[in-house]
């Protein structure tokens, strides 16, 4: 008896020797636990530590840290820590700083939404996107430092109430028509300089043009075409009047497009302005503001789709889709993407080239441009699907603010639209960033002829 008592304290001792190097859970000691593949965490006092390689996880109900919110003051990335997941930090009001480590790429949606404490944040070089919401109501965040290229900067993700100075690097400073078009949604409200506290970023006025082109005509009548013409792979400019208007065929560009990015939701041809590609749509309009046709950083972006447009065929269309597209400062019709809509200020060019296609599932269509114009963003003419006083009000501006007057082509309530958006200033002389240049075409039914119309510039449409 004696004896089995003895081996019992024996057996109980060499437990307690092998969890010894262990240690034993104290207030000094705090826990570690996961929050991502890869990824664990720990609290220290006032200081949440995140450790490992990879992206952490969304959080929907609260992080697993949420218990203690109140007394995390601090939060330390470390190792490879790629993405801060949504919600991780929402409402954190005693957080004041955090280090964002040498490897983050991206906040998530709302990660640090209502952190009051937070006065400037600094991130790597590394860091490519800022999530919807994700600094949005830290009303003391004033600074925000990056090492590398402009992220994408999603819908109200530095939204504060107050005024945010943005540093990029002295050596990589970021393209002015970019930083114009985010000061812009920030209505004023953010500034972007250089690291050492310089501006780069003033413009010189520019002369609003003042003389029209005088009226050109389009191609005149000839036979009616008995048949459908074969669908070409480039549209010709322009279709004799009387012949059926033929269809562009891309759906095996649009379907290859959709199996390397699924965001994919229909494809752009416009043979005037030299656009033959993808268009993209996400939950955000900001999502692929910096974001190329692979989701991955690109200085001018891709073309993408409003968030709240529907896409599909032609009923199934919103009665106004708008596709974004950025333009160089310059405003060079021969520039980069949509800067080749400034080409549209030609009457005699818009007759050459009426027509746009975009291809969804299944179905090709025909777009016949209708109208041009510059606004600010006070006029809402990206809403979706505008119905009784304010469709009527929306027609109405548009033909204010119209620079392509034609005769013999209507354009009115019952048309479903294709807007496209880019940035606009030459016409600026304040150099705000708020204006935009508008191309707008109505969709035409199926097998619709080519009809004889003139058009012209206007002589004073409504200026922003």
């Amino acid at each position: 008896m004696k004896k089995r008592f003895v081996l019992h304290i024996l057996a109980a001792c060499m437990l307690l020797t092998l969890l010894a190097p262990r240690g034993f859970a104290t207030e000094t000691d705090p826990p570690v636990e996961s929050c991502g593949d890869g990824l664990s965490w720990s609290l220290d006092g006032s200081t949440l530590t995140v450790s490992g390689s990879g992206a952490m996880k969304d959080f929907e109900g609260g992080a697993p840290w949420s218990g203690s919110a109140d007394r995390i003051h601090t939060v330390v990335l470390t190792g490879g820590v790629t993405t801060v997941g949504a919600g991780a930090f929402t409402g954190y009001e005693n957080l004041t700083a955090v280090d964002f480590g040498s490897s983050l790429k991206e906040i998530g949606e709302s990660a640090f939404q209502g952190c009051e404490g937070l006065t400037k944040i600094s991130l790597p070089a590394s860091f490519r996107r800022f999530g919807a919401s994700s600094f949005e109501g830290c009303t003391n965040l004033t600074e925000v430092y990056c090492s590398g290229g402009m992220p994408s900067f999603n819908a109200n993700c530095l939204w504060n109430g107050n005024n945010i100075t943005i540093y990029c690097p002295v050596n990589n400073i970021w393209p002015s028509e970019y930083v114009e078009e985010l000061e812009t949604n920030f209505h004023g409200r953010l500034q972007v300089l250089t690291a050492n506290g310089s501006d780069p970023y003033h413009f010189e006025n520019e002369v609003q043009v003042t003389s029209r082109p005088t009226e050109t005509t389009a191609p005149p009548t000839t036979q009616p075409a008995t048949e459908p013409p074969t669908v070409p792979t480039t549209q010709p400019p322009t279709v004799p009047v009387g012949e059926v208007i033929p269809t562009v065929d891309k759906q095996s560009e649009l379907a290859a497009a959709r199996k390397k990015n699924p965001d994919t939701v229909a494809w752009l041809y416009i043979p005037g302005a030299e656009v033959d590609d993808p268009v993209m749509q996400a939950e955000d309009n900001g999502h692929y503001l910096w974001l190329g046709e692979d989701g991955k950083y690109s200085t001018w972006g891709c073309y993408y789709a409003h968030c709240e447009n529907k896409f599909g065929g032609r009923d199934r269309l919103d009665a106004n889709t708008t596709i974004f597209g950025h333009s160089a400062s310059n405003c060079d019709p021969n520039g980069p993407k949509l800067t080749k809509l400034y080409r549209y200020m030609d009457a005699d060019y818009v007759k050459d080239h009426p027509y746009i296609y975009l291809s969804v599932d299944g179905e090709d269509l025909v777009f016949q441009i209708t109208a041009l114009f510059i606004t600010d963003i006070a006029f809402d003419y990206i809403a979706p699907n505008p119905t009784g006083s304010e469709l009527t009000e929306f027609f109405r501006t548009v033909a204010r603010k119209n620079w392509l007057n034609f005769d013999g082509v209507t354009f009115s309530e019952g048309d479903t639209v294709l807007t496209l958006s880019t940035c606009c200033r030459k016409y600026d002389t304040a150099k705000t960033g708020n204006q935009r240049l508008v191309v707008m075409a109505k969709l035409l039914p199926e097998g619709a002829t080519a009809q004889p119309y003139t058009v012209s510039l206007a002589e004073n449409p409504e200026m922003p």
